[in-house]
């Protein structure tokens, strides 16, 4: 190491790349903290380069962002997190798998912090930019609907009494279903729409012990994504 940092100018690109390659080594001995270190040195010549690599510069915050949150550094964590996510939406955004991952991330970090009303509305995100380029049952979709699955558990305090969901086929909660369609309303995908809706109503129906309000919910939504549809396919 000494060697190469006599090479090379303490700024030049090169010693960044050598860096990454310490923090890993670092991060394969679980000692999380030379490894923030290391990841913090590529950093600060990442920012420094003439010609920003907005895709390394992204990943080195993510980096950073994991090993925070090893190190139980929860705002740490969080605020590496934003500054993947900023440089990733505004220069890396057709890179939806890294979007998606780092919207899962603040995810579980909020989920860590029982922040379920948060942790939701970024796995929604999530799902909403995977929906975009995946089919609505890629599997990568399908772990995230299972986190939704269990922020809902949680979070409304749920306890699955169907009586036909002994079966060995996954079955989501309502309000996984209706989150989904929710997202397809919002793009405009009506028909999709309806059919989660369906699904979302369907589900709660044969709950031995059902939600009045999430009935009627669904019902108007259902109605709804029905008009919604008729007005599309007329234009």
């Amino acid at each position: 190491m000494d060697i190469v940092t006599e090479i090379l100018e303490s700024t030049h690109p090169n010693l960044a790349v050598t860096y990454h390659h310490i923090a890993r080594v670092y991060g394969k001995k679980q000692n999380s903290k030379k490894k923030l270190e290391y990841f913090h040195k590529e950093l600060n010549i990442r920012l420094t380069t003439p010609q920003l690599n907005y895709s390394d510069l992204a990943a080195n915050y993510h980096n950073l962002s994991l090993t925070y949150y090893e190190l139980l550094d929860f705002v740490g964590a969080f605020k590496m997190n934003e500054e993947a996510l900023k440089i990733a939406c505004e220069h890396l955004s057709n890179d939806y798998e890294f979007l998606i991952t780092l919207y899962c991330d603040a995810g579980a970090m909020y989920f860590t912090e029982k922040d379920y009303d948060k942790s939701l509305e970024i796995y929604e995100k999530a799902i909403e930019i995977g929906l975009n380029y995946l089919p609505v049952d890629d599997v990568n979709l399908k772990n995230i609907y299972e986190i939704l699955d269990e922020i809902y558990y949680k979070k409304n305090n749920l306890i699955d009494l169907s009586s036909k969901n002994i079966s060995q086929t996954k079955q989501f909660t309502s309000l996984t279903y209706y989150t989904i369609g929710n997202i397809f309303n919002k793009m405009n995908n009506y028909e999709r729409a309806l059919a989660f809706y369906q699904n979302a109503h369907q589900i709660e129906l044969q709950m031995l012990s059902t939600n009045r309000l999430y009935i009627e919910k669904y019902q108007e939504s259902i109605e709804q994504a029905k008009q919604n549809l008729t007005k599309s396919t007329l234009e």
